[in-house]
C-alpha cells in the first residue's frame, strides 16, 4: 500500500508540472491572444504569469523526484501554493475588467488547480498515516 501511495504522489505532482506546463506555454508563446481574448490590458503580465508557470512545472518535477521522506512536505507546500492560486482567482476577477471568456477561463483554470491541490492534500494523508503505521510496526 505505501509503495502506490508513494507512487500516486510522484504521480500528483508529475500530473500539476503537465497542467502548469501546458497553461505556461500558452500564456508565453501566445500572451497577445490570451490577453485579448481574456481582456488583460498588459501582455507582460500575461507573458510574466506564464513564465512563472513554466518555473513552477520545473520544481514540481524536481519535488516528485524528492526521496519519499520529503514528499509530505512537498505536497503541501504545493497544495499551499496552489490553494493561493485558487484563493486569488475571485480577486482577480473582482479588480480586472475580464471578458467573458477570461472570466470563464480564470474559474476553469482555478477548478482544475483546486482539484489537483485536493488531490495532493489527500495523497499527503496517506503517506502520513502510513507513515505513522510502518512506524508502530
Amino acid at each position: 500500500m505505501h509503495d502506490t501511495t508513494v507512487h500516486r504522489a510522484r504521480l500528483i505532482l508529475r500530473a500539476n508540472a503537465i497542467f502548469s506546463t501546458v497553461t505556461g506555454a500558452i500564456a508565453v508563446v501566445a500572451a497577445d491572444w490570451v490577453s485579448d481574448s481574456a481582456g488583460i490590458d498588459h501582455v507582460v503580465l500575461t507573458r510574466l504569469v506564464g513564465v512563472g508557470l513554466l518555473l513552477f512545472a520545473a520544481d514540481l518535477v524536481r519535488q516528485a523526484r524528492l526521496p519519499e521522506s520529503k514528499l509530505p512536505f512537498a505536497l503541501l507546500q504545493t497544495s499551499v501554493a496552489d490553494l493561493g492560486w485558487v484563493l486569488a482567482t475571485p480577486v482577480v476577477i473582482a479588480v480586472v475588467d475580464l471578458t467573458r471568456a477570461g472570466t470563464i477561463g480564470a474559474l476553469a483554470i482555478a477548478a482544475v488547480v483546486l482539484d489537483i491541490a485536493l488531490a495532493q492534500l489527500w495523497v499527503r494523508s496517506k503517506l502520513v498515516s502510513d507513515d505513522r503505521i510502518m512506524a508502530v510496526a
